[in-house]
């Protein structure tokens, strides 16, 4: 690439390059930098790109006081400036080719003879693959960069005025946000433009940046739960998932997918251009996703939890209901596609008594107990005070458990130390007659975190 190196700007330049001076006539060089799967966004390219935007007084403060040790100290917002500036170079980059990404994929993936014709073709897709890999891993470098951005973001009030330890900076912002709705949207184009990997890595980057930037609205990025969102095991079982939803054989994942992709790149962008969100498309888009978790499904299924749930049939499912909805719910209906038995039973209330719960029993004679977050709200906030689940328990006298939602030790507290699936008296009884054998985590909505866990009866044979 060429760089601008004249007066001060030069002397920065050489520094970044670790050289000891610079040629005080040149007016530009040639930087040769070199991207890689391993290295696609060097230090000293995002170096380079912020010192473009850098005016001559900035650069020269730079040149007086920078000992050359990357990265380059500036502003948050000439580093998201940069940032967005090489997320457009990798777009134009890669619009250059006459194939996407997705389609060298599935060409590279195809069978083919041994003809030179064919090993020659398949030579040139790899290669041409290639480039388009290390430019998709340069996008992706930026989501992960300008997250780590937000990490930094200063102005949390410990006060936590309105609510947030945030809100007051939010509020604050509300103007330049609205002023900057045009550059926000052509960003947020950008992104959703720009593949960030194949269509499944893309997909879950977006959908895990969005989870991280809910947990950072609500102060839960030092939460030990972290893990169970974002580092590498989490980010394996996101593309896994990815993967499943993009088949279309389980909609609710499909859903979770499509909703927190789309605000995971919109709330990005918004943050690359503005330093901060638009609270009230925030507030908007928690809201969604509480009305489908109460309206469609309040836990979202995968191939692996079905798989778990498989291996203790017959089932008895509890739970697994949805608002106005007939028929079987979406549980059953993805455990009965893969020739599961299982029946449903609706979780006792005061509305249909202890006669409704011994009928239950009598169809779910020989079944395995299966409770899907049955002491949730379903009109918001945590779980129900009288526990339904520990009704359904005392009718149960079998060996194994299996529970789906969140649990003590494994959910963000927003609705108590609980969770908002199980009541914490409930839980308290299950550890003392149960343990724990297995678990598997679920793909959740921005701030849930459940899973599917299996208890063995203390004491069974």
């Amino acid at each position: 690439m060429e760089v601008p190196c004249g007066g001060a700007r030069g002397q920065v330049v050489a520094r970044c390059l670790g050289e000891d001076g610079c040629d005080a006539d040149a007016t530009s060089r040639e930087v040769h930098l070199e991207l890689s799967r391993q290295s696609p966004l060097p230090e000293l390219l995002l170096a380079q790109s912020c010192l473009q935007s850098l005016g001559d007084d900035a650069v020269a403060r730079l040149a007086a006081s920078w000992d050359g040790q990357l990265p380059l100290p500036c502003l948050a917002e000439v580093r998201r400036g940069a940032l967005l500036q090489l997320l457009g170079v990798a777009h134009a980059m890669l619009g250059r080719f006459e194939t996407s990404l997705q389609s060298d994929l599935h060409e590279r993936a195809q069978p083919r003879d041994a003809a030179a014709v064919d090993a020659r073709l398949a030579m040139a897709v790899c290669a041409r693959l290639g480039e388009k890999e290390v430019l998709a891993a340069t996008a992706r470098e930026v989501v992960g960069r300008l997250l780590a951005l937000l990490e930094e973001l200063e102005g949390r009030d410990e006060a936590r005025t309105g609510g947030s330890a945030w809100w007051r900076l939010l509020n604050d912002s509300a103007g330049a946000v609205a002023a900057a709705q045009q550059r926000t949207v052509a960003h947020f184009q950008l992104l959703q433009a720009t593949p960030l990997g194949d269509s499944a890595t893309t997909a879950s980057t977006l959908v895990q940046a969005g989870s991280l930037i809910f947990m950072w609205l609500h102060d839960l990025l030092r939460h030990p739960c972290r893990q169970a969102v974002d580092g590498p095991a989490a980010a394996a079982r996101w593309l896994a998932w990815a993967e499943e939803a993009a088949e279309k054989q389980n909609p609710q994942l499909s859903l979770l997918f499509e909703k927190v992709a789309f605000w995971g790149a919109y709330l990005l962008a918004q943050f690359a251009v503005c330093g901060a969100f638009d609270l009230s498309a925030l507030n908007t888009m928690q809201q969604e996703s509480l009305d489908v978790r109460q309206r469609q499904c309040c836990c979202v299924p995968s191939r692996a939890a079905l798989r778990l749930l498989g291996r203790f049939a017959p089932l008895l499912l509890v739970g697994d209901d949805r608002a106005g909805g007939d028929g079987p719910g979406p549980w059953a209906q993805l455990l009965q596609a893969q020739g599961v038995d299982v029946e449903e039973a609706a979780p006792p209330s005061a509305d249909l008594g202890a006669g409704a719960l011994a009928a239950a029993r009598a169809r779910g004679a020989g079944r395995t107990l299966v409770l899907l977050a049955v002491d949730r709200a379903r009109g918001g906030g945590g779980p129900c005070a009288e526990s339904a689940a520990a009704a359904c328990l005392r009718a149960y006298s079998g060996e194994t458990l299996l529970l789906v939602g969140e649990w003590r030790g494994h959910t963000f507290g927003l609705h108590g130390a609980a969770g908002g699936s199980f009541a914490a008296a409930f839980q308290e009884g299950v550890a003392a007659a149960f343990w724990e054998e297995a678990s598997e985590p679920l793909p959740c909505w921005p701030l849930a975190l459940d899973r599917v866990s299996v208890w063995r009866r203390r004491g069974a044979a």
